[in-house]
């Protein structure tokens, strides 16, 4: 799941929204258990989005030689248990 806006559209909470419309749907019609969501370290305003949409941090990961930061969110539906 991913974003992106033109500076001029920045904090207007559109990021968010965007989230929030790609999880009902992920977890909605497609039936997804988990979601995730990536970003090199220092981008503090997507990080901050992915957790105001619940996303937690798993940790670093290494794609072609580059880190970046990992978060997931979990299913909330009934019979799903949250992961760490």
């Amino acid at each position: 799941m991913g974003w992106v806006l033109h500076r001029r559209f920045w904090g207007q909470g559109y990021a968010t929204e965007i989230g929030r419309a790609g999880l009902d749907l992920a977890f909605g019609e497609l039936g997804a258990r988990e979601v995730v969501a990536f970003t090199e370290p220092h981008n503090h305003r997507s990080r901050a989005v992915m957790e105001r949409l619940g996303f937690r941090l798993r940790g670093d990961i290494v794609l072609d030689g580059e880190r970046f930061v990992l978060y997931a969110l979990v299913s909330s539906a009934p019979g799903l248990s949250p992961s760490s």
